[in-house]
């Protein structure tokens, strides 16, 4: 039997139609029966020649064919349903990257917190029979116990639209190698060592055929970032009545770790909590964050209207 003795007939409930404001929700429908074959072979074969692999919607707004399937509902008689979507699956709101290479984010300044274990300047009332602690914050029993505090913070969300061709398991790899990482040089406007990488996400990228060639739809991936001020001129001094030099660390880059040492000594029958030494710590790697990609969301957003 050849396929010109198969029909493929459209239903009347056909190319039920979804169309998103947001670019990348669009979809569509289409019913059909197919009548003149047991062989689900020859059945598919037929829908093969009457799928589309691209309709538009509106003249500009692609869909691309994403999956069919085959029901036989009789005697050489078969139901099918194809689906189209858009290339794209970004459902988010309007103000959302629409094309290549813009870049919109989101933004939290609610701080970030630490514990210290050192006061920069402290007051001590009523008499200390037994000891004084110094620069130290909470101590009992002898141990320093330290405090949480809010600290300047910033954490920031870049989401980007990029060719789906450029996601490939080398592009996943140098993202994920720079995870944990902060900024080598200035980076949006944020100077050296305050930019922490926290890592991307997105989906593979949606395939279709067109003009007879593979085609890797855009897809939107989400970049996470947050920011540490650097800090500079910090000062401990000892408080009044308390032996000792101020100690100043000239600078402490964002995400530096600062920890500070104390020793117990004995003077005037009073144990006397005493800070030795005030350390900074860099536990994070630089690198080049450029190498990510990610456009400047102040200058390649999108403009709506």
């Amino acid at each position: 039997m050849s396929d010109t003795d198969i029909d493929f007939l459209e239903l009347w409930d056909s190319q039920d139609t979804a169309i998103v404001a947001a670019n990348g929700g669009d979809s569509m429908k289409l019913r059909a029966r197919i009548q003149g074959t047991d062989s689900r072979d020859a059945a598919y074969e037929r829908l093969m020649q009457e799928i589309q692999d691209v309709l538009n919607i509106g003249g500009d707004r692609p869909i691309v064919a994403d999956k069919a399937s085959l029901k036989p509902v009789g005697p050489k008689i078969w139901h099918c349903d194809v689906e189209y979507i858009s290339p794209t699956t970004d459902t988010s709101a309007a103000s959302a990257p629409k094309i290549v290479g813009e870049s919109t984010f989101e933004f939290d300044t609610t701080g970030g917190q630490t514990k210290i274990y050192a006061a920069q300047k402290q007051a001590r009332y009523g008499p200390a029979i037994q000891r004084n602690a110094g620069l130290a914050i909470n101590v009992s029993n002898g141990k320093v116990n330290g405090v949480d505090v809010v600290i300047p913070s910033l954490s920031f969300t870049v989401h980007q639209r990029v060719e789906g061709q450029t996601i490939t398991p080398a592009w996943l790899m140098g993202a994920t190698l720079l995870t944990g990482t902060v900024n080598k040089g200035t980076y949006f406007g944020f100077a050296e060592g305050t930019v922490l990488f926290l890592g991307c996400s997105g989906q593979q990228p949606t395939a279709f055929v067109e003009n007879g060639q593979e085609v890797k739809g855009d897809r939107e991936i989400t970049y996470n970032f947050a920011v540490s001020p650097n800090l500079e001129d910090l000062e401990f001094e000892p408080p009044p009545g308390v032996e000792g030099e101020t100690i100043t660390v000239d600078k402490k880059e964002g995400w530096d770790f600062l920890w500070t040492e104390f020793r117990d000594v004995k003077k005037d029958g009073q144990v006397q909590s005493e800070l030795i030494s005030v350390y900074i710590a860099s536990v994070y790697r630089k690198a080049n964050l450029q190498a990510l990609g990610v456009n400047n969301p102040f200058s390649s957003h999108p403009v709506i209207g």
